[in-house]
């Protein structure tokens, strides 16, 4: 009856139907668990269907605290399979049943709560996430294989909430954990969070270095989900920076990895990277392709629960922008953003900005008031989101109130500085200058700007034309 495998499996089920629940439905949560490790998602919901059907009679027959651990297990393990999923309402309800079946069983409670914090992190739930989290952190021992993931979870809540310091000085005890543990998997988390670091911070060339090198060792021993989010922040940075084909190429592998895993939120997400990557070669009728197999995508998936969600939202609406598809990017936008309290990001900001470019041929001094609270908020702390937000709320703008937009544009400036890791979006905004009449050094920069990325494309004659 202990023997791990499709057989274990078979007999537990057998157990279930042929009279002995008591004895088969723990069997199956066991096999549930393995297959959890292992990254077979439909076996663990084939097992969990099959366990939730046996649990009300097995629970008769079970003592009752045996009954109480297996019922923790099947909320934990519902929890971890929808958070996979990405459908994190779900997975709270999971987790927080969890959390009532533990007891006073100190070690269930924390695992518990660590579930809840980093369901309540996805959701950009800051506030709420960080008590649990920091719980968690306290609670689980330090050999628990769980606490390098809060532990990191709890250091990404810091610096999303703007407490740096505290959050490298958590990384560096999780790295060094890992390092003692030889757990790559644990450093790598670490990496791509110190990555951040470095740009919000203002060294870019050194955060994109370490986001590499976070990428490369989730390629080893990382988990899929973890390397798509870093490939995805570093097919961010390569389209600001005018790295197209090499934005292009990472987006196209981060959609193909989070098909498979499936995270259609990621492939959303990654769809559209692409497309502002062809639009800003040149390829026009590409991108508006890709962009457009996007949103039908996005809107077959309905509008999700998660910061996932909202910013795969978010990069195929500007995608669709960028081609002149107002409505459908529109659609895409919820009409009025949650107010999350991530200042690394700030999604509700850009959500402001983006709908005042989707909605300004139509409604312009509707677009004008959108852009303007845009801008009432603070800047996000990564510098190329700041930018992009800015850049947003300028194309908003340039037809309804060019002053206004030609303040954005000078943020975008500002913002970059000498810009050596986000060329492309400088030269956007010295475009936007010249549109609006700006010239002088704004038109020499530009061109210089334009002749070197024009050298690195496969057809530099497309992105020369398109931003001349």
């Amino acid at each position: 009856r202990r023997r791990a495998g499709p057989l274990s499996e078979l007999l537990a089920r057998h157990l279930c139907l042929g009279g002995a629940p008591e004895e088969g439905y723990p069997l199956l949560l066991l096999a549930a668990q393995r297959h959890l490790r292992s990254g077979d998602m439909d076996e663990v919901q084939s097992l969990l269907r099959s366990a939730s059907g046996a649990r009300e009679a097995a629970e008769v027959k079970l003592p009752a605290a045996q009954a109480a651990r297996c019922r923790w297990m099947l909320h934990t393990l519902r929890g971890e399979v929808e958070e996979h999923r990405g459908e994190l309402t779900r997975a709270l309800h999971a987790w927080e049943s969890a959390l009532g079946a533990a007891g006073d069983d100190r070690e269930a409670l924390a695992r518990a709560r660590s579930g809840i914090g980093l369901v309540r992190m996805a959701k950009g739930e800051l506030s709420l996430a960080v008590p649990e989290l920091e719980a968690a952190v306290a609670d689980l021992p330090k050999g628990d294989p769980l606490w390098p993931r809060v532990a990191s979870g709890l250091a990404r809540a810091q610096l999303s909430s703007g407490q740096v310091l505290q959050a490298v000085d958590l990384w560096h005890e999780v790295r060094e954990l890992g390092e003692a543990t030889e757990d790559p998997h644990a450093v790598a988390e670490v990496q791509s969070g110190l990555g951040l670091v470095d740009m919000v911070e203002g060294r870019m060339g050194e955060g994109r270095q370490v986001l590499e090198d976070a990428e490369y060792r989730l390629r080893q021993s990382g988990s899929p989900v973890d390397l798509v989010r870093v490939m995805l922040l570093l097919g961010e940075l390569a389209l600001a920076d005018g790295r197209l084909l090499g934005a292009t190429e990472r987006a196209l592998e981060a959609e193909r990895l989070a098909r498979e895993i499936p995270r259609i939120e990621d492939c959303i997400r990654a769809m559209g990277i692409a497309a502002s990557a062809c639009v800003a070669r040149g390829d026009v009728d590409e991108g508006r392709r890709v962009a457009r197999d996007a949103a039908a995508l996005a809107r077959a998936r309905g509008s999700g629960d998660s910061e996932d969600g909202l910013r795969a939202s978010m990069a195929v609406a500007r995608a669709l922008c960028q081609v002149d598809e107002w409505d459908d990017a529109a659609s895409l936008l919820p009409s009025e953003a949650a107010d999350g309290d991530s200042a690394l990001w700030d999604l509700c900001g850009g959500t402001l900005a983006l709908r005042a470019w989707a909605i300004s041929r139509r409604e312009p001094d509707r677009a004008l008031e959108l852009a303007r609270q845009s801008l009432e908020r603070a800047l996000p702390m990564v510098p190329w989101a700041a930018a992009r937000r800015c850049l947003d709320v300028a194309h908003a703008t340039a037809s309804v109130s060019p002053d206004f937009a030609l303040e954005s544009v000078d943020r975008v400036l500002s913002v970059l500085g000498e810009g050596r890791q986000c060329r492309l979006q400088i030269l956007e905004a010295c475009a936007l200058g010249i549109r609006l009449g700006r010239g002088g050094s704004m038109a020499s920069r530009g061109a210089e700007l334009r002749a070197g990325l024009a050298s690195e494309q496969g057809r530099p004659e497309d992105f020369d034309s398109h931003w001349g």
